[in-house]
């Protein structure tokens, strides 16, 4: 059981990871865009930031819960 449970805080680091990033190229996006005036872009770094932010905290709360549940599991 430690295995799959090491197995599910892995992948829930690496998405959550991957919704950090997204953050952070979402504010660069949206940096560009507010120096360009180009409020397509601007719009596109927004989205980008709440869908990373969405993702990281979703991920990062159902993950812990997960593996509160299956370290409960005891045979």
């Amino acid at each position: 059981m430690d295995i799959l449970i090491k197995l599910v805080g892995v992948v829930v680091s690496v998405v959550v990871v991957i919704g950090l990033f997204s953050i952070l190229f979402g504010f660069s996006k949206f940096t560009k865009g507010r120096k360009s005036e180009d409020t397509r872009m601007t719009d596109e770094g927004i989205e980008g930031m709440i869908w990373g932010a969405a993702t990281a905290a979703i991920v990062g709360g159902v993950g812990a819960g997960i593996i509160a549940a299956l370290s409960k599991i005891s045979f």
